[in-house]
């Protein structure tokens, strides 16, 4: 994975079809990474009717994903990239969707019970504004912890009547976090 560029498509799923594609320049270096990718094209595949909203799509497709059997076996900087964008999915949903900030204390809450080896907290640094909230996800085997901020994501990927959706997973990597970004695009049938 570490050989996957900025902005380089991991999979994608079109929605038509319900056939999954991995980026044939992106090698499978680990079989549980490309399991877990897939099952996340697989919820979407499976969803008859999807929240299409930023909550939706970290509460029905993200939180599944990190509940998988597979996540635990996926690399420790491949599974907080995961949840760095459960968390900023919730995070956009605040800033855009009106969600409260309520609802992210109890996500938080049931995130935390589940057997993840990571826990999530509101950061001490935290302001009171919903675009300032700092989330950490705190590793349980070693403590170390990752900040993660909203950083903003385009509505792309929250579509209402498109005949086509192709959705792909994005990877952005700095010194201790992999960060990675749902983002969808749409086309029209001609």
């Amino acid at each position: 994975m570490a050989s996957g560029a900025v902005g380089t498509a991991l999979a994608s799923t079109n929605e038509g079809t319900k056939q999954v594609s991995w980026n044939r320049n992106i090698p499978i270096t680990d079989g549980n990474v490309a399991v877990n990718v897939f099952y996340h094209e697989k919820l979407h595949q499976d969803k008859k009717k999807e929240d299409n909203t930023f909550w939706g799509h970290a509460t029905e497709i993200y939180l599944p994903q990190i509940q998988h059997s597979s996540f635990k076996k996926i690399p420790p900087l491949m599974q907080r990239g995961f949840i760095g964008s459960y968390v900023n999915h919730m995070l956009n949903a605040l800033v855009k969707q009106n969600k409260e900030q309520g609802d992210l204390a109890i996500q938080m809450i049931a995130f935390n019970k589940l057997n993840t080896g990571y826990s999530l907290s509101l950061s001490s640094k935290s302001g009171t504004n919903s675009k300032d909230i700092i989330i950490d996800i705190t590793d349980n085997k070693t403590n170390a912890t990752y900040e993660v901020k909203y950083k903003y994501i385009e509505n792309k990927h929250v579509y209402k009547k498109q005949s086509m959706h192709l959705y792909h997973l994005f990877i952005t990597y700095n010194k201790l976090f992999a960060t990675i970004t749902f983002i969808g695009r749409y086309f029209e049938a001609k």
